[in-house]
């Protein structure tokens, strides 16, 4: 009968080692470059998405085309990363009376939005920048506020596919 030949306790810890290594590799890889799970944090999407639940961004989808009215993006910020909605692509016009949105002077519907009464004034939507607004308008930090401003091509992290936590508000965009 053969017996079983040992490994050195010293060759097995090294491949633990790696191992952890390279798994961590990958996984740094995937966030940087193909995913990331986002916790949504306040209520500027609401009723879309609420504060806690957990978003699938995918990256990349930037990279060969540009992004669409309507899609909902991640933004990287100087407050961390936003979610928003884009309304506006570069050379558009966009102002809200009364509630409602305009885009070059035609009202675009939105079922998805919780509306606000207030009104703002047109602003043009410089080359290669958008303009992003969250759906719950009364209570947003947007593209109406100078501070965050149109959003530059460079500052999308990538597009939200997916609320995938709490199970009972998964939804798809």
């Amino acid at each position: 009968m053969r017996r079983k030949k040992r490994r050195n306790p010293f060759v097995t810890l090294l491949l633990w080692i790696a191992a952890i290594v390279i798994a961590f590799g990958i996984s740094q890889y995937l966030r940087t470059n193909v995913f990331e799970v986002i916790k949504v944090s306040g209520d500027s999407m609401y009723e879309t998405m609420m504060d806690g639940d957990l978003v699938l961004v995918t990256k990349g989808d930037y990279r060969e085309q540009a992004p669409m009215r309507g899609e909902i993006v991640a933004i990287r910020d100087d407050k961390g990363v936003i979610l928003r909605r884009i309304i506006g692509l570069p050379g558009e016009t966009i102002e809200v009376k009364d509630g409602e949105t305009y885009i070059n002077g035609e009202r675009f519907l939105e079922s998805y939005m919780f509306r606000t009464y207030e009104n703002y004034e047109g602003r043009t939507v410089s080359p290669n920048r958008y303009y992003v607004m969250g759906d719950n308008r009364m209570s947003t930090y947007d593209s109406r506020d100078d501070s965050l401003g149109l959003i530059a091509a460079e500052d999308l992290v990538g597009k939200v596919r997916y609320v995938i936590w709490p199970f009972n508000h998964f939804t798809t965009f």
